[in-house]
Parts: C-alpha cells; structure tokens; sequence
C-alpha cells in the first residue's frame, strides 16, 4: 500500500511541470502562428496612409507611404515588441473576441479614414474593415475593433505625429 501511496506522490510531482510546459509550448505555438496588419487609409487628407505588420516573434515592420506628383514612395521602419507586448495584444484580441466581428462596418460619409485590421492567431484569419470609425465608434462591435486597434497604436505609434487613439 505504502508502494502505491508513493507511485501516486511521484506521478504528481513529475506531473505538474509536465503540465507547466506543456501551457507554455501552447503559449509559444500561439505566438509563432500570431500575426496581426494594420492598415490605416487616410480619406481625404493629408496624413500618410501605413501598414504595420506584428509577428508573433515580435517583429514589427512599418510601411509609410508618400505621395508626389509623379511616385509613390515606402518608408520602412522595424521595431521589436517584448513578449509582454505580444501577449498584451493577443489578450486584447480574445478579451474583444475578435475573430467574432462583423467583416466590415460602413457610414454613410465621404472621405473618412478607413482602418483595417487582419489578425491570424490559433490557425484562423479574420480582416476587419472599419470606414468612418470617428463615425461609428458607438456600435458595440467598432467599440472591440477599436480595443485592438488602440492597442496596436499603443505598441506602435503611428508616422502620422496628430494621430491619436480613438476613444
């Protein structure tokens, strides 16, 4: 009796980090199969439109985009994010449940600004397009899009110095 009184103790003490990393391989699988791209569309203005893109090791790239009369011209910038960072954004796009949201949220304005927000996380992809969201921003659904973009903007500012986060 005493032997299997022992045999139990053991299979619970190799158990339990057993679990531990097995919750932390999930984890790592999360942030190797995240990616989140923003893409901000001005409207009618003269801000710079940009895209960033967040992977799950933390790598940012930052494409701006500026227009003259005759090109188009790509500024690139590449930040990195802490996993403490990532795992801020990953928790806001469950917290919102993101992968839930409408595809697309449309006002009947002009030459508003347009976000978008792609997010790939656990195998699944979902875009989000939001036109007008100064707009809108009172239905529930922009309220959560809104979460994650916020949080975005957060981590990485935008290359537009009056761009704010949208209450």
């Amino acid at each position: 009796m005493r032997g299997v009184y022992l045999l139990i103790c053991l299979q619970l003490l190799l158990g339990f980090p057993i679990l531990q990393v097995q919750v932390f391989a999930d984890s790592n699988t999360v942030l190797n199969d995240f990616k989140i791209v923003a893409k901000y569309k001005p409207g009618y203005s003269d801000w710079k439109p940009w895209k960033v893109t967040i992977t799950g090791d933390g790598n940012v790239i930052q494409e701006t985009y500026v227009f003259d009369d005759k090109d188009e011209k790509t500024t690139l910038k590449s930040y990195s994010l802490s996993r403490d960072d990532l795992k801020e954004i990953i928790t806001e796009i469950k917290e919102s449940n993101f992968m839930s949201l409408s595809k697309k949220f449309d006002y009947k304005v002009t030459d508003n600004p347009t976000l978008i927000l792609t997010v790939t996380i656990e195998r699944k992809t979902h875009q989000v397009i939001v036109y007008a969201p100064s707009h809108s921003k009172q239905n529930n659904e922009v309220k959560r899009f809104l979460d994650v973009w916020n949080k975005v903007l957060k981590k990485v500012p935008p290359p537009n110095p009056e761009q704010k986060q949208i209450d």
